[in-house]
């Protein structure tokens, strides 16, 4: 589809239809007219996510149910890569959180890729090296309180990573506002929660960054059809009681890495 805002010239936008079909779904053809299909008579695309990246914003990245991700390129029409994701706890992702980094956004010109992928338990950063076609995964601590979340929105803002609500994966949607520094690798829960219980809703930024947008979703019981409008600066610093819910998590990190430890050294024994 070649998009033309809705809120734009009407004139313009019937003169362009006529001539460009813009905001209308045509088939995706290849250069001798035939419908490119992505995606292997195997694979399952339901709930999943893909950004575009590349050193020509050719190459489209996809992750997917259960643990796989895929390098399709958009000027050969072909797949160049398939790989599996180290996911947490035999972790089956799907509608999950991923995202491009900035500075593979703003540096198009480079052969490395960074990409962050969340999902309930399971945390990564995943770089691809285009020249080389190889993918290499590092893990990346989620907050004990979202590990068995999933289909939360997210928007990503000077390389942090805004979380609303999300679905516990048994009946349970969330009102909870979560944001992850990736530079400082720390987590917060904020004290200011969603209106009501929300999952599978759709996140963004405004075109000048000062707000986001959440649009649509399902409750507990239904399909909504809301749009909320949040000012981005009330989720850029945290106040008293969510710096005592910071410094209780890192406690919690501490925990975990030394009984990490002690684990190890039984296994080396």
């Amino acid at each position: 589809m070649k998009y033309i805002s809705v809120w734009s010239d009407i004139e313009n936008i019937q003169n362009e239809h006529k001539e460009n079909h813009v905001n209308e779904w045509i088939p995706f053809l290849n250069d001798n007219n035939e419908p490119i299909s992505i995606g292997r008579d195997k694979d399952n695309y339901l709930g999943l996510r893909a950004v575009i990246s590349g050193s020509n914003n050719h190459l489209l990245f996809i992750s997917h149910f259960p643990n796989n991700i895929s390098v399709f390129n958009l000027n050969t029409f072909q797949y160049v890569k398939h790989s599996i994701l180290p996911t947490n706890d035999n972790d089956r992702i799907r509608y999950h959180c991923f995202v491009l980094r900035e500075s593979s956004k703003k540096n198009t010109n480079q052969k490395i890729h960074e990409m962050m992928l969340f999902h309930k338990n399971t945390g990564l950063s995943i770089e691809y090296d285009e020249n080389y076609n190889i993918f290499q995964f590092y893990g990346v601590r989620v907050c004990t309180t979202m590990r068995s979340f999933c289909c939360y929105g997210f928007v990503y803002i000077d390389d942090s990573i805004l979380f609303f609500g999300g679905y516990d994966g048994i009946k349970n949607a969330s009102r909870e506002v979560y944001r992850y520094s990736i530079v400082e690798d720390q987590w917060v829960k904020f004290e200011s929660i969603l209106p009501m219980p929300l999952n599978c809703c759709i996140a963004t930024l405004s075109g000048d960054n000062k707000f986001v947008h959440v649009i649509g979703g399902y409750n507990e019981h239904e399909t909504l059809s809301t749009h909320m409008k949040t000012i981005l600066q009330k989720w850029t610093s945290e106040i008293e009681i969510e710096k005592e819910w910071m410094k209780k998590e890192e406690e919690d990190r501490h925990n975990e890495e030394i009984e990490k430890g002690e684990k190890e050294k039984k296994k080396l024994k």
